[in-house]
């Protein structure tokens, strides 16, 4: 084969190396892209669906006290042949300690209910200082769309738009921390 026949081939591979590189490296990007979009859009959709949930939160920390409330007041001395049956695969558990245990996995999830509905609203207090608050408040707990509050405050809607994903960034900094800021 002549010299030139040596570089063309050497030409070709070297184009075909570079070709597969780009493609390599564009496809890293890429995914590391997406892969990061997809992250920081979990932590907003999660933001979104805690200040959605303040009320049913709320409402479940009510029904918490009531039946733990109603389990204390709860004879727990009562038979019935459901109590008296040996559990499978264990010892039998007396009607006391079984009483004891629902009321026990009542009150945590009470406090777990608790300590959520605390970390929203100081989440919130952080925000309340911030001229653009109302929006949060409109959208999330008032359940306003975006045209509504631009209305109601006298901006334009992508004004609205811009301003809460502001505010939500800084809420998912304040609910999930560090992690949101992981590149």
């Amino acid at each position: 084969m002549s010299v030139t026949g040596n570089r063309t081939i050497d030409v070709t591979i070297e184009m075909i190396v570079e070709i597969a590189v780009n493609k390599a490296v564009k496809k890293v990007f890429h995914e590391y892209g997406e892969e990061n979009s997809r992250h920081c859009r979990n932590y907003y959709k999660l933001t979104e669906k805690a200040l959605y949930a303040i009320p049913q939160l709320r409402a479940k920390l009510e029904q918490d006290k009531l039946d733990i409330a109603d389990l204390e007041r709860e004879d727990f001395n009562q038979t019935s042949d459901w109590h008296t049956a040996k559990p499978p695969g264990g010892p039998k558990i007396d009607d006391e300690i079984r009483h004891k245990q629902k009321i026990a996995r009542s009150e945590r999830t009470m406090k777990r209910t608790q300590l959520m509905l605390a970390k929203i609203e100081n989440a919130l207090k952080v925000l309340e200082n911030d001229d653009d608050y109302p929006i949060i408040r409109m959208r999330y707990i008032e359940h306003k769309t975006n045209a509504e509050i631009a209305e109601a405050l006298s901006y334009h809607e992508s004004t609205i738009a811009r301003r809460k994903n502001r505010l939500m960034n800084k809420l998912q900094i304040v609910l999930f921390g560090a992690e949101v800021l992981e590149l």
